[in-house]
């Protein structure tokens, strides 16, 4: 695991929730109900909302293949998320 990570570590690539994205996660989340919309996956809601939480405090790009999941999210958190499949379209494009 250590020699998975040391590249992230030393690139300061490895985000971690605070205190804060915990209450983002849960805010949005919990608008989302309000609306009467969920997740795909109950178990896994808090999870989604952290990482799109983690996103929107460094300002990254989420990509992802539960698209549906964070473009419900993204209308809570002001994130940017892109689909895989549209991302490795674009960036073969781009290359």
């Amino acid at each position: 695991m250590a020699r998975l990570l040391k590249p992230f570590l030393r690139a300061g690539r490895i985000v971690a929730p605070a205190a804060r994205e915990f209450q983002r996660a849960g805010a949005a989340l919990s608008r989302l109900r309000e609306r009467g919309r969920s997740l795909s996956n109950p178990g896994g809601a808090l999870l989604d909302g952290l990482i799109a939480a983690c996103t929107m405090r460094v300002g990254g790009l989420l990509v992802t293949v539960n698209w549906r999941d964070f473009a419900a999210l993204r209308e809570e958190l002001p994130i940017q998320v892109e689909s895989l499949d549209v991302f490795t379209t674009r960036f073969a494009h781009d290359a």
